[in-house]
Protein backbone atom coordinates (compact mmCIF):
# COMPACT_ATOMS: atom_id res chain seq x y z
CA UNK A 1 0.00 0.00 0.00
CA UNK A 2 1.75 3.38 -1.22
CA UNK A 3 1.86 6.41 1.00
CA UNK A 4 -1.23 8.27 0.43
CA UNK A 5 -3.67 5.20 -0.36
CA UNK A 6 -2.95 4.87 3.34
CA UNK A 7 -2.91 8.52 4.42
CA UNK A 8 -6.45 9.29 2.45
CA UNK A 9 -7.89 5.88 3.54
CA UNK A 10 -6.79 6.48 7.33
CA UNK A 11 -8.58 10.32 6.87
CA UNK A 12 -11.65 8.69 5.51
CA UNK A 13 -12.00 5.99 8.42
CA UNK A 14 -11.54 8.96 10.85
CA UNK A 15 -14.12 10.86 9.61
CA UNK A 16 -16.73 8.18 9.32
CA UNK A 17 -16.19 5.47 11.57
CA UNK A 18 -17.08 5.56 15.23
CA UNK A 19 -16.46 2.63 17.52
CA UNK A 20 -20.14 1.31 17.00
CA UNK A 21 -19.47 0.62 13.39
CA UNK A 22 -19.57 -2.04 11.18
CA UNK A 23 -16.37 -1.74 8.48
CA UNK A 24 -15.76 -4.04 6.17
CA UNK A 25 -12.56 -3.69 3.77
CA UNK A 26 -12.40 -5.64 0.07
CA UNK A 27 -9.05 -6.97 -0.72
CA UNK A 28 -7.96 -6.69 2.92
CA UNK A 29 -4.49 -8.45 2.81
CA UNK A 30 -2.01 -6.25 4.72
CA UNK A 31 0.79 -5.96 1.82
CA UNK A 32 2.87 -2.84 3.26
CA UNK A 33 0.18 -1.86 4.92
CA UNK A 34 -3.15 -1.90 5.99
CA UNK A 35 -6.12 0.12 6.79
CA UNK A 36 -7.34 -1.49 9.31
CA UNK A 37 -4.41 -0.02 11.59
CA UNK A 38 -6.21 3.33 11.68
CA UNK A 39 -9.86 1.85 12.42
CA UNK A 40 -11.23 3.15 16.02
CA UNK A 41 -10.13 -0.03 17.61
CA UNK A 42 -13.26 -1.31 19.12
CA UNK A 43 -15.01 -0.97 15.95
CA UNK A 44 -15.93 -4.34 13.95
CA UNK A 45 -13.74 -4.38 11.42
CA UNK A 46 -14.12 -7.66 8.27
CA UNK A 47 -11.54 -7.84 6.10
CA UNK A 48 -12.60 -9.59 2.49
CA UNK A 49 -10.05 -10.58 -0.03
CA UNK A 50 -9.23 -13.80 -2.79
CA UNK A 51 -6.70 -15.50 -0.84
CA UNK A 52 -5.91 -16.03 3.01
CA UNK A 53 -3.27 -13.98 4.16
CA UNK A 54 -2.57 -10.97 6.98
CA UNK A 55 -5.82 -9.27 7.75
CA UNK A 56 -7.98 -11.62 5.80
CA UNK A 57 -10.81 -12.49 7.74
CA UNK A 58 -13.13 -14.31 4.70
CA UNK A 59 -11.83 -15.28 1.54
CA UNK A 60 -14.05 -14.80 -1.46
CA UNK A 61 -14.41 -16.36 -4.73
CA UNK A 62 -13.49 -13.63 -7.79
CA UNK A 63 -16.42 -12.47 -9.72
CA UNK A 64 -18.86 -13.80 -7.16
CA UNK A 65 -21.61 -12.00 -4.79
CA UNK A 66 -19.99 -11.34 -1.69
CA UNK A 67 -21.17 -13.89 1.46
CA UNK A 68 -22.53 -10.88 3.67
CA UNK A 69 -25.99 -9.78 4.47
CA UNK A 70 -27.75 -6.69 2.40
CA UNK A 71 -27.33 -3.09 4.61
CA UNK A 72 -24.96 -4.91 7.16
CA UNK A 73 -22.33 -2.67 7.09
CA UNK A 74 -21.64 1.33 8.47
CA UNK A 75 -18.72 1.66 5.97
CA UNK A 76 -17.23 -0.24 2.99
CA UNK A 77 -14.00 0.30 1.34
CA UNK A 78 -12.51 -0.76 -1.34
CA UNK A 79 -8.63 0.64 -2.09
CA UNK A 80 -6.30 0.08 -4.60
CA UNK A 81 -8.75 -2.91 -5.94
CA UNK A 82 -10.42 -1.54 -9.01
CA UNK A 83 -8.01 -1.49 -10.86
CA UNK A 84 -7.41 -5.43 -10.86
CA UNK A 85 -10.94 -6.17 -11.16
CA UNK A 86 -12.56 -7.17 -14.33
CA UNK A 87 -15.82 -5.93 -14.03
CA UNK A 88 -15.49 -3.29 -11.40
CA UNK A 89 -19.45 -1.76 -11.82
CA UNK A 90 -20.35 -5.39 -11.08
CA UNK A 91 -18.48 -5.04 -8.03
CA UNK A 92 -19.14 -1.58 -7.63
CA UNK A 93 -22.85 -2.98 -7.24
CA UNK A 94 -21.86 -5.52 -4.68
CA UNK A 95 -19.78 -2.91 -2.36
CA UNK A 96 -23.36 -0.78 -2.28
CA UNK A 97 -25.48 -3.62 -1.73
CA UNK A 98 -24.14 -4.44 1.70
CA UNK A 99 -23.68 -0.74 2.61
CA UNK A 100 -26.87 0.25 5.36
CA UNK A 101 -28.72 3.04 4.87
CA UNK A 102 -26.82 6.38 6.27
CA UNK A 103 -23.36 4.23 5.52
CA UNK A 104 -20.64 5.35 3.53
CA UNK A 105 -18.50 3.68 0.41
CA UNK A 106 -15.40 4.35 0.17
CA UNK A 107 -12.83 3.88 -3.21
CA UNK A 108 -9.51 4.65 -3.60
CA UNK A 109 -7.55 3.29 -7.40
CA UNK A 110 -5.03 4.58 -8.94
CA UNK A 111 -5.45 7.31 -11.51
CA UNK A 112 -1.66 7.12 -13.13
CA UNK A 113 1.07 4.79 -12.46
CA UNK A 114 3.21 1.90 -12.54
CA UNK A 115 1.39 -1.02 -14.69
CA UNK A 116 1.36 -3.44 -11.85
CA UNK A 117 -0.37 -6.95 -12.19
CA UNK A 118 -2.33 -8.56 -9.03
CA UNK A 119 -2.76 -10.83 -10.83
CA UNK A 120 -4.02 -8.61 -13.82
CA UNK A 121 -3.59 -4.12 -13.80
CA UNK A 122 -7.29 -3.10 -15.99
CA UNK A 123 -7.91 0.25 -15.33
CA UNK A 124 -7.04 3.81 -14.27
CA UNK A 125 -10.13 6.16 -13.24
CA UNK A 126 -10.85 10.03 -13.33
CA UNK A 127 -12.70 12.12 -10.86
CA UNK A 128 -15.62 11.89 -13.89
CA UNK A 129 -16.05 8.46 -13.34
CA UNK A 130 -17.71 8.73 -9.34
CA UNK A 131 -20.24 10.65 -11.07
CA UNK A 132 -21.13 7.54 -13.37
CA UNK A 133 -21.19 5.25 -10.76
CA UNK A 134 -23.58 7.53 -8.81
CA UNK A 135 -25.99 7.16 -11.81
CA UNK A 136 -25.16 3.30 -12.16
CA UNK A 137 -25.71 2.95 -8.84
CA UNK A 138 -29.05 4.72 -8.80
CA UNK A 139 -29.90 2.83 -12.46
CA UNK A 140 -30.21 -0.10 -9.64
CA UNK A 141 -32.25 1.28 -7.59
CA UNK A 142 -29.91 2.42 -4.85
CA UNK A 143 -30.67 5.63 -3.54
CA UNK A 144 -26.78 6.61 -4.09
CA UNK A 145 -25.43 10.16 -3.37
CA UNK A 146 -21.50 10.88 -4.53
CA UNK A 147 -20.29 12.77 -1.44
CA UNK A 148 -17.18 13.96 -3.53
CA UNK A 149 -14.18 12.42 -6.03
CA UNK A 150 -11.06 13.74 -6.87
CA UNK A 151 -7.54 12.98 -7.95
CA UNK A 152 -5.28 13.88 -5.09
CA UNK A 153 -1.84 15.13 -5.18
CA UNK A 154 0.96 12.41 -4.93
CA UNK A 155 3.62 13.21 -2.24
CA UNK A 156 6.42 11.05 -1.31
CA UNK A 157 5.38 7.75 -4.17
CA UNK A 158 4.76 8.40 -7.85
CA UNK A 159 0.86 7.52 -7.72
CA UNK A 160 -1.81 9.98 -7.95
CA UNK A 161 -5.42 8.31 -6.60
CA UNK A 162 -8.58 8.96 -7.58
CA UNK A 163 -11.04 8.96 -4.43
CA UNK A 164 -14.41 8.77 -4.75
CA UNK A 165 -17.03 8.61 -1.66
CA UNK A 166 -21.04 7.90 -1.56
CA UNK A 167 -23.48 7.97 0.97
CA UNK A 168 -26.36 5.53 1.03
CA UNK A 169 -28.95 7.97 1.65
CA UNK A 170 -29.41 11.97 1.24
CA UNK A 171 -26.40 14.58 2.88
CA UNK A 172 -27.24 16.93 4.54
CA UNK A 173 -24.70 20.37 5.08
CA UNK A 174 -23.51 19.36 7.85
CA UNK A 175 -21.40 16.56 6.35
CA UNK A 176 -19.76 18.87 4.27
CA UNK A 177 -17.23 19.46 7.67
CA UNK A 178 -16.36 15.49 7.57
CA UNK A 179 -15.50 15.83 3.33
CA UNK A 180 -11.21 14.90 2.99
CA UNK A 181 -11.37 16.97 0.06
CA UNK A 182 -10.90 19.83 2.84
CA UNK A 183 -7.76 18.53 3.46
CA UNK A 184 -6.31 16.36 0.90
CA UNK A 185 -4.50 18.46 -2.01
CA UNK A 186 -6.70 17.61 -4.72
CA UNK A 187 -8.01 18.81 -8.98
CA UNK A 188 -11.26 17.95 -10.30
CA UNK A 189 -13.32 18.24 -7.32
CA UNK A 190 -16.65 16.94 -7.47
CA UNK A 191 -18.50 17.84 -4.10
CA UNK A 192 -22.54 17.11 -3.41
CA UNK A 193 -23.25 20.58 -2.52
CA UNK A 194 -21.44 21.86 -6.23
CA UNK A 195 -23.41 21.49 -9.74
CA UNK A 196 -19.53 22.04 -11.41
CA UNK A 197 -16.35 20.21 -10.44
CA UNK A 198 -14.00 22.57 -9.13
CA UNK A 199 -10.14 22.67 -8.82
CA UNK A 200 -10.32 21.82 -12.54
CA UNK A 201 -6.79 20.90 -14.16
CA UNK A 202 -6.79 19.31 -17.73
CA UNK A 203 -2.95 18.36 -17.12
CA UNK A 204 -1.92 15.65 -14.68
CA UNK A 205 0.36 15.71 -12.51
CA UNK A 206 2.24 13.70 -14.53
CA UNK A 207 2.33 16.44 -16.87
CA UNK A 208 2.69 19.28 -14.77
CA UNK A 209 5.99 17.37 -13.36
CA UNK A 210 7.24 17.20 -16.68
CA UNK A 211 6.79 20.43 -17.69
CA UNK A 212 8.27 22.06 -14.88
CA UNK A 213 11.13 19.84 -15.31
CA UNK A 214 11.46 20.64 -19.16
CA UNK A 215 11.24 24.07 -17.47
CA UNK A 216 13.98 23.74 -15.04
CA UNK A 217 16.13 22.30 -17.53
CA UNK A 218 15.71 25.02 -19.94
CA UNK A 219 16.32 27.50 -17.11
CA UNK A 220 19.64 25.69 -15.87
CA UNK A 221 21.18 25.90 -19.53
CA UNK A 222 20.17 29.18 -19.71
CA UNK A 223 22.48 29.71 -16.22
CA UNK A 224 25.05 27.35 -17.46
CA UNK A 225 25.77 28.93 -21.07
CA UNK A 226 28.16 31.83 -19.42
CA UNK A 227 30.00 28.89 -17.88
CA UNK A 228 29.97 26.92 -20.76
CA UNK A 229 31.19 29.58 -23.21
CA UNK A 230 33.99 30.20 -20.55
CA UNK A 231 34.92 26.31 -20.91
CA UNK A 232 34.98 26.93 -24.63
CA UNK A 233 37.79 29.96 -24.04
CA UNK A 234 39.69 27.69 -21.92
CA UNK A 235 39.78 24.63 -24.65
CA UNK A 236 41.06 27.28 -26.89
CA UNK A 237 44.52 27.41 -25.56
CA UNK A 238 44.78 23.70 -24.43
CA UNK A 239 43.97 22.84 -28.76
CA UNK A 240 47.04 25.51 -29.22
CA UNK A 241 49.39 24.29 -26.87
CA UNK A 242 48.69 20.65 -28.45
CA UNK A 243 49.34 21.76 -31.91
CA UNK A 244 52.49 23.99 -30.66
CA UNK A 245 54.10 20.86 -28.37
CA UNK A 246 53.14 18.08 -30.88
CA UNK A 247 55.16 19.42 -33.36
CA UNK A 248 58.46 20.34 -31.91
CA UNK A 249 58.94 17.78 -28.61
CA UNK A 250 62.88 18.82 -28.46
CA UNK A 251 61.51 22.17 -28.31
CA UNK A 252 59.79 21.58 -24.76
CA UNK A 253 60.80 19.96 -21.19
CA UNK A 254 60.39 16.19 -20.76
CA UNK A 255 58.14 16.53 -17.86
CA UNK A 256 54.60 17.68 -18.52
CA UNK A 257 53.34 20.62 -16.62
CA UNK A 258 50.67 19.81 -13.99
CA UNK A 259 47.12 20.08 -15.02
CA UNK A 260 46.53 22.83 -11.75
CA UNK A 261 49.57 24.76 -13.46
CA UNK A 262 48.88 24.61 -16.91
CA UNK A 263 44.66 24.17 -17.30
CA UNK A 264 43.37 24.96 -13.76
CA UNK A 265 40.03 25.87 -15.53
CA UNK A 266 39.44 22.62 -16.60
CA UNK A 267 41.35 20.77 -14.10
CA UNK A 268 38.46 22.27 -11.50
CA UNK A 269 35.55 20.94 -14.59
CA UNK A 270 36.77 17.42 -14.78
CA UNK A 271 37.23 16.66 -11.63
CA UNK A 272 33.97 18.39 -10.45
CA UNK A 273 31.10 15.81 -9.47
CA UNK A 274 28.31 18.30 -10.06
CA UNK A 275 29.67 19.52 -13.57
CA UNK A 276 26.95 18.90 -15.51
CA UNK A 277 28.80 19.75 -19.06
CA UNK A 278 28.81 15.94 -19.98
CA UNK A 279 29.18 15.97 -24.04
CA UNK A 280 31.19 19.46 -23.36
CA UNK A 281 33.53 17.73 -20.91
CA UNK A 282 33.71 14.30 -22.92
CA UNK A 283 35.42 16.67 -25.92
CA UNK A 284 37.27 18.39 -23.78
CA UNK A 285 38.57 14.78 -22.26
CA UNK A 286 39.26 13.40 -25.42
CA UNK A 287 41.99 16.34 -26.46
CA UNK A 288 43.50 16.33 -23.16
CA UNK A 289 44.02 12.51 -23.95
CA UNK A 290 46.08 13.62 -27.01
CA UNK A 291 47.91 16.25 -24.87
CA UNK A 292 49.18 13.79 -22.34
CA UNK A 293 49.74 11.38 -24.90
CA UNK A 294 52.40 13.82 -26.54
CA UNK A 295 54.84 13.33 -23.42
CA UNK A 296 57.05 10.91 -21.98
CA UNK A 297 55.73 8.01 -20.16
CA UNK A 298 57.71 5.54 -18.19
CA UNK A 299 55.25 2.58 -17.60
CA UNK A 300 57.73 0.51 -15.17
CA UNK A 301 58.75 3.79 -12.90
CA UNK A 302 54.96 5.07 -12.52
CA UNK A 303 54.20 1.24 -10.99
CA UNK A 304 56.92 1.23 -9.00
CA UNK A 305 55.99 4.52 -7.63
CA UNK A 306 52.47 4.09 -7.14
CA UNK A 307 51.29 0.70 -5.41
CA UNK A 308 47.40 1.15 -5.86
CA UNK A 309 48.12 1.22 -9.51
CA UNK A 310 50.53 -1.82 -9.52
CA UNK A 311 48.02 -3.38 -7.58
CA UNK A 312 45.08 -2.76 -10.02
CA UNK A 313 46.78 -3.92 -12.84
CA UNK A 314 47.99 -7.02 -11.32
CA UNK A 315 44.34 -7.83 -10.48
CA UNK A 316 43.15 -7.11 -13.33
CA UNK A 317 40.48 -3.46 -12.19
CA UNK A 318 43.03 -1.20 -13.99
CA UNK A 319 43.94 -2.40 -17.79
CA UNK A 320 47.60 -0.60 -17.69
CA UNK A 321 50.06 1.76 -16.40
CA UNK A 322 49.51 4.09 -19.12
CA UNK A 323 45.45 3.83 -19.22
CA UNK A 324 45.42 4.36 -15.82
CA UNK A 325 47.77 7.95 -16.01
CA UNK A 326 45.31 9.04 -19.43
CA UNK A 327 42.45 8.44 -17.19
CA UNK A 328 43.00 9.62 -13.52
CA UNK A 329 46.58 9.63 -12.96
CA UNK A 330 47.05 12.94 -14.57
CA UNK A 331 44.49 15.04 -13.20
CA UNK A 332 45.53 13.37 -9.59
CA UNK A 333 48.91 15.19 -10.35
CA UNK A 334 50.83 11.83 -10.48
CA UNK A 335 54.39 11.81 -12.47
CA UNK A 336 54.52 9.90 -15.74
CA UNK A 337 58.54 9.84 -15.32
CA UNK A 338 61.05 9.70 -12.88
CA UNK A 339 63.10 13.75 -13.53
CA UNK A 340 66.16 14.13 -13.56
CA UNK A 341 66.29 16.70 -10.92
CA UNK A 342 69.58 19.33 -11.28
CA UNK A 343 69.91 19.78 -7.18
CA UNK A 344 72.55 23.16 -7.94
CA UNK A 345 70.13 24.46 -10.33
CA UNK A 346 67.50 23.36 -8.43
CA UNK A 347 68.04 25.18 -5.30
CA UNK A 348 69.53 28.25 -6.88
CA UNK A 349 66.61 28.78 -9.00
CA UNK A 350 63.75 28.41 -6.12
CA UNK A 351 65.71 29.86 -2.72
CA UNK A 352 62.90 29.15 -1.05
CA UNK A 353 63.12 25.39 -0.96
CA UNK A 354 66.92 25.92 -0.74
CA UNK A 355 66.56 27.79 2.99
CA UNK A 356 63.78 24.87 3.73
CA UNK A 357 66.69 22.45 2.57
CA UNK A 358 68.81 24.05 5.12
CA UNK A 359 66.98 24.61 7.66
CA UNK A 360 64.96 21.45 7.86
CA UNK A 361 66.87 18.28 6.33
CA UNK A 362 64.35 18.91 3.57
CA UNK A 363 64.70 16.11 1.02
CA UNK A 364 64.28 18.07 -2.37
CA UNK A 365 64.03 14.96 -4.76
CA UNK A 366 60.67 13.45 -2.26
CA UNK A 367 59.58 17.40 -2.06
CA UNK A 368 59.22 17.74 -5.95
CA UNK A 369 57.84 14.43 -6.13
CA UNK A 370 54.89 15.26 -3.74
CA UNK A 371 54.44 19.14 -3.88
CA UNK A 372 56.93 21.02 -6.14
CA UNK A 373 55.60 19.48 -9.24
CA UNK A 374 52.00 20.12 -8.39
CA UNK A 375 53.19 23.86 -7.84
CA UNK A 376 54.65 24.40 -11.27
CA UNK A 377 58.59 24.20 -10.47
CA UNK A 378 60.63 22.57 -12.91
CA UNK A 379 63.45 19.88 -12.22
CA UNK A 380 66.02 21.04 -14.13
CA UNK A 381 66.98 24.23 -16.99
CA UNK A 382 65.71 24.36 -19.90
CA UNK A 383 66.87 24.81 -23.36
CA UNK A 384 65.61 27.73 -24.50
CA UNK A 385 65.82 29.62 -28.26
CA UNK A 386 67.04 33.00 -26.34
CA UNK A 387 66.27 34.89 -30.07
CA UNK A 388 63.00 33.75 -30.29
CA UNK A 389 61.79 33.36 -26.95
CA UNK A 390 62.54 37.09 -26.82
CA UNK A 391 60.66 37.65 -29.97
CA UNK A 392 57.66 35.68 -29.00
CA UNK A 393 56.94 36.51 -26.06
CA UNK A 394 59.32 39.73 -24.50
CA UNK A 395 59.21 41.88 -27.84
CA UNK A 396 60.09 45.03 -25.64
CA UNK A 397 63.27 42.99 -23.91
CA UNK A 398 66.89 42.55 -24.96
CA UNK A 399 67.57 38.93 -26.02
CA UNK A 400 69.26 37.67 -22.96
CA UNK A 401 69.28 33.98 -22.00
CA UNK A 402 69.01 34.96 -18.08
CA UNK A 403 66.33 37.49 -19.00
CA UNK A 404 64.27 34.53 -20.87
CA UNK A 405 64.80 31.85 -17.92
CA UNK A 406 63.93 34.36 -15.43
CA UNK A 407 60.78 34.41 -17.95
CA UNK A 408 60.12 31.09 -18.80
CA UNK A 409 61.03 29.72 -15.62
CA UNK A 410 58.65 31.25 -13.21
CA UNK A 411 55.72 32.15 -15.47
CA UNK A 412 56.30 30.60 -19.47
CA UNK A 413 56.19 27.56 -18.56
CA UNK A 414 53.07 27.55 -16.32
CA UNK A 415 51.31 29.71 -19.20
CA UNK A 416 52.35 26.74 -21.48
CA UNK A 417 54.90 28.89 -23.82
CA UNK A 418 57.82 27.26 -25.48
CA UNK A 419 61.17 27.36 -24.69
CA UNK A 420 61.86 27.14 -28.75
CA UNK A 421 59.92 27.61 -31.85
CA UNK A 422 57.33 24.69 -32.82
CA UNK A 423 58.06 24.62 -36.34
CA UNK A 424 61.42 25.58 -37.77
CA UNK A 425 60.79 28.76 -39.65
CA UNK A 426 61.46 29.25 -43.48
CA UNK A 427 65.19 31.17 -43.00
CA UNK A 428 65.90 28.12 -40.66
CA UNK A 429 65.23 25.49 -43.42
CA UNK A 430 66.83 26.71 -46.09
CA UNK A 431 69.80 27.50 -43.77
CA UNK A 432 69.70 23.76 -43.33
CA UNK A 433 69.19 23.46 -46.92
CA UNK A 434 72.64 24.97 -47.93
Amino acid sequence: MHDTAHKIGGLCLRRHATPASIVVELGAMNVNGTLRDTCPPVAAYIGLDMAAGPGVDVVIKPNAPLPLVSASADIVIASSVFEHDLYFWETFLELVRIVKPGGVLYINAPSNGLYHRYPVDNWRFYPDCGKVLESWGRRHNYPLRLLESFVAEREGDLWNDFVAVFLNGTPDHAIASRLLCNDVPCTNLWRFDHAEVLLAREASEDMVLLARSREQAEALRKDRAPEAASLLAAVVPLWRRLQAWLSRKEARPNLIPHINVAFPHIAARLTDPTDKLDGLSQEIRRLLDLYVAAWPFDAGQYLASYADVAEGVRSGRIGSAWEHFRRAGYLEGRLPITPQLDRDWYLATYPDLAAAAAKDSLDIERHFLTHAYREGRLPAPPRIDTRWYTAMYLPQATDTPSLCAADFVPQGYRAGRLPAPPIASDAENAATDR
